[in-house]
């Protein structure tokens, strides 16, 4: 059930809401073909709806 998607501002990684299973896919960016890498999926709590990264790339915030 993925219901949301951001690229972080430097373009380097892409972030996934999952609201079947409750956490937030991280995926690197290929700069040179765009071509997604998974990294590890991290835990987020009931009901992940969007996922958002603040403009300095450090932080990011998930609403359930």
């Amino acid at each position: 059930g993925p219901v949301s998607v951001m690229v972080d501002p430097s373009g380097r990684f892409a972030y996934v809401a999952n609201d079947n299973s409750e956490n937030v896919s991280v995926f690197t960016i290929n700069p040179a073909t765009g071509a997604l890498t998974a990294g590890t999926a991290v835990a987020a709590g009931d009901g992940p709806v969007s996922v958002m990264v603040d403009p300095s790339g450090r932080f990011a915030y998930v609403a359930n």
